[in-house]
């Protein structure tokens, strides 16, 4: 029976843009490489690419995805060295460690531009009805800005509120191409190999004392990102 692998940890490297995970097959963990096992992915990503224009098909994908911001994340330990004299005798260091509290950032995007940020405070619970209302709000951004109604190619995480029979049929109705993920693979989005990592790597060691100011930082980050950056992540995908 082929082993069913659960991710419990992902680490992008970014020099080259290599990443790891940690895969549990229920009886070890191993250290694979994350990009040989999307390669389904991004095979057949290859293989629209080629037959559907190139980039024209990469840029053409809207992406979201869902993750935890904390009020306080504490630094890498590569990110908070500081040079000291020999003679200075070591900082006391105090183990730190996430804060509890947090907000779920949702965010769609493209090769180009961030489309929708939606944030959803402590108590309130992701599932299908609350995914189909972000999806008409999806909708109906992307084709004022792209001012077309045609199909809208999406490429999202399988989630339960995702895949839910009447999410399904829902962006089946607002004229959404849902590109699949393949079987046994880490169903992985560019926002958890490139826009998340980044996004948390420049967000560490900031306190904020409220969920107003982490949604002002990220708002503030989004706009600093180049085109080049959301380009970028669209081309991670082959």
């Amino acid at each position: 029976m082929r082993a069913q692998c659960v991710l419990v940890a992902t680490t992008l490297l970014c020099s080259g843009a290599k990443f790891h995970s940690f895969l549990y097959t229920g009886s070890k963990t191993v250290r694979v490489n994350m990009e040989s096992c999307y390669g389904g992915m991004s095979t057949r990503l290859q293989q629209r690419a080629v037959t559907e224009e190139g980039d024209k098909f990469l840029f053409n994908i809207v992406t979201g995805d869902a993750s935890l911001i904390h009020h306080f994340d504490p630094e890498e330990k590569r990110l908070s060295m500081q040079y000291r004299h020999t003679s200075t005798p070591r900082p006391k260091k105090i183990k730190t460690m996430p804060s509890a509290s947090k907000i779920l950032l949702n965010v769609f995007w493209e090769s180009q531009t961030v489309y929708m940020t939606e944030f959803l405070e402590a108590g309130n619970t992701a599932n299908s009805a609350q995914y189909i209302e972000t999806t008409k709000n999806l909708r109906r951004r992307v084709c004022r800005v792209r001012r077309s109604t045609s199909r809208i190619l999406l490429l999202h995480d399988d989630e339960r509120p995702h895949t839910a029979p009447t999410t399904t049929e829902a962006l089946e109705t607002l004229k959404f191409e849902v590109l699949s993920h393949p079987p046994y693979s880490p169903d992985l989005a560019p926002s958890d190999f490139h826009f998340f990592p980044h996004l948390k790597r420049d967000l560490k060691g900031t306190h904020f004392t409220s969920d107003d100011e982490v949604k002002q930082a990220v708002t503030s980050w989004i706009e600093q990102r180049t085109p080049e950056f959301f380009i970028d992540g669209m081309r991670k995908l082959v």
